[in-house]
C-alpha cells in the first residue's frame, strides 16, 4: 500500500475516469439548455492512454476505478477501455450510466471484468422521467436496469433529489429498487454545472431521509460496504431495505476524500469542484516516461484544495457531464 498523502493527509485511493463528455440525456442539474461546447473526439484519451495513467497512479495507492462519462456507453469501445485497465491487475471496476443503450451490452461489458454499475434513475414516472432526461422515455433505461441485474452485475441506483419534481417519489424509487435486490441511493443536487443555476431546489440529506423510517446500518457493516461518500441506513431496520445518501453540501466529506477524477481529455483534476489540476494528455503523446508521467498526476494531486465551499455558496467551476461526477 502506498504511503502517499496530499497536503492534508488524504489518500489517493479511487480515480473516476471519464472516458467522454458527450451524453444522451440532458438532466437539469448537469446540461445547460444552450451554450455547451465538446471536446473533439480525436483529444479523448485512448484506451492504452487511460490504462496507463492508471498504472502510474497505481504507485500512489489507485485500487478502485469507475468510468464515467458524460454517458459512458456512448463510447463504442469502452469493453477495450476496461479490459485494458483490467489487465493491469485492477479488479475494483465500476461504470456509472444512465442505462438507456445498457441492455445490449451487458455480456460485454462483463467480459471485460466490469461487476458492479450505478444507474442513474430520477424518477419512476414516465412523464416525469421524460422531462428530466431531456425528453427520453423510461424503458431503455428499465431494460438496462434488468439486464445489469440478469448478467450479474452488483446494481445500484443513484437520484438526485429535486425539490417540486422527484421529492416526492423517494420511498417508491426505493421499493424499486429493493423488490430487485438493487441498494437506492439518494443525491442532494450540487452546484455544479446546470446545478449551479438550480440551487433552490436542493434537498437536504435531513429532509431526504424523513422519506424513510431510517436507522444507520451498523459500523462494522458501513466499514466493509462502502467505497464512497455515501452513508447507509436501513429503512424500518431491515437490512434488506437498504438506502445510501450524498450530501456533499450539507455532510461535506472533503476531510476524507480519496479520489482524483481524470476527464475525457486527459484533465487530471484531484477536486470535483476545482479547475486546479494537470495536462495529462500532452506528456502521453509526446513520449514521456513513467516518471515523467508521474510527476504530472503529483503535481495536479499537489494543488488539491482543502475542500470545496458549496456551503458559502460558491459553484463548482466544471461542467458536471466533463468530469463525470
Amino acid at each position: 500500500m502506498s504511503s502517499y498523502r496530499d497536503h492534508y493527509g488524504r489518500s489517493l485511493e479511487y480515480l473516476r475516469v471519464s472516458v467522454t463528455d458527450r451524453c444522451n440525456f440532458r438532466c437539469p442539474y448537469c446540461r445547460p439548455e444552450t451554450g455547451e461546447l465538446y471536446d473533439p473526439p480525436a483529444d479523448h484519451l485512448k484506451a492504452a492512454e487511460i490504462a496507463r495513467v492508471v498504472d502510474v497512479s497505481r504507485q500512489l495507492g489507485v485500487r478502485a476505478v469507475r468510468f464515467t462519462g458524460g454517458e459512458p456507453l456512448l463510447r463504442r469501445d469502452l469493453p477495450d477501455v476496461i479490459a485494458a485497465v483490467r489487465d493491469l491487475g485492477v479488479t475494483d471496476l465500476a461504470l456509472t450510466t444512465n442505462a438507456w443503450r445498457l441492455a445490449k451490452r451487458t455480456k460485454s461489458l462483463w467480459q471485460a471484468g466490469l461487476r458492479r454499475i450505478n444507474i442513474s434513475l430520477d424518477a419512476l414516472s414516465k412523464d416525469r422521467f421524460r422531462r428530466l432526461s431531456g425528453g427520453l422515455d423510461i424503458e431503455p433505461t428499465l431494460k438496462g436496469i434488468d439486464a445489469a441485474i440478469e448478467q450479474g452485475f452488483e446494481v445500484k441506483t443513484n437520484t438526485v433529489v429535486m425539490a417540486g419534481e422527484n421529492s416526492g417519489e423517494l420511498l417508491e424509487l426505493a421499493q424499486f429498487a429493493w423488490a430487485r435486490g438493487l441498494t437506492p441511493r439518494f443525491i442532494e443536487l450540487m452546484p455544479i454545472g446546470a446545478g449551479a443555476l438550480a440551487t433552490h431546489r436542493r434537498i437536504d440529506v435531513e429532509e431526504i431521509l424523513q422519506a424513510f423510517d431510517a436507522v444507520p446500518e451498523p459500523q462494522n457493516e458501513a466499514i466493509r460496504y462502502g467505497r464512497g461518500p455515501a452513508s447507509y441506513w436501513y429503512h424500518e431496520g431491515n437490512p434488506h431495505q437498504k438506502l445510501g445518501v450524498i450530501g456533499a453540501t450539507t455532510r461535506n466529506f472533503c476531510a476524507s476524500c480519496n479520489r482524483a477524477r481524470l476527464t475525457a481529455t486527459g484533465g487530471f483534476r484531484p477536486c470535483l469542484a476545482s479547475n486546479l489540476g494537470y495536462e495529462i494528455r500532452p506528456l502521453l503523446r509526446q513520449g514521456c516516461t513513467d516518471q515523467e508521467l508521474l510527476n504530472g498526476i503529483l503535481e495536479g494531486m499537489g494543488r488539491k484544495p482543502e475542500g470545496h465551499r458549496f456551503h458559502e455558496g460558491l459553484a463548482g467551476q466544471n461542467a458536471m457531464r466533463g468530469i463525470g461526477g
